[in-house]
């Protein structure tokens, strides 16, 4: 058997009825995982869009003074209903807020009109 096996034994500082405990662990890498470590990280995949080469920043500053969302920011700013649309602001960034059915809330990016094809 080829698996590496590192023992290290921890002393707890905790005390009970019993006196100070010692805890020993074992832990095992096997020849799989030795591998694995051995692999490069796969990238991932992410599509290209020209035109959107900008930062964070200049993100916020479009969100901001584009008019078409000033109504999104106050849906943003207010408690949420149930009857209206959800909007979230995320490092001063706008998303609109999505749940399912399945319970996973999702966000999405609020693109300003000036970047919209």
């Amino acid at each position: 058997m080829n698996n590496r096996l590192n023992n290290s034994v921890t002393e707890c500082s905790e005390t009970d009825n019993r006196g100070p405990s010692i805890e020993q662990i074992a832990s095992v890498q096997t020849r799989a995982m030795v591998e694995k470590e051995k692999r490069p990280v796969k990238l991932l995949k992410v599509t290209t869009i020209s035109g959107l080469d900008i930062g964070p920043e200049e993100l916020k500053e479009k969100q901001r003074s584009d008019t078409t969302l000033k109504k999104y920011w106050d849906l943003a700013s207010k408690p949420e209903s149930k009857e209206k649309p959800q909007f979230v602001v995320k490092k001063d960034i706008l998303y609109p807020k999505y749940a399912s059915k399945q319970s996973d809330t999702k966000i999405q990016l609020v693109v300003p009109t000036e970047m919209r094809e």
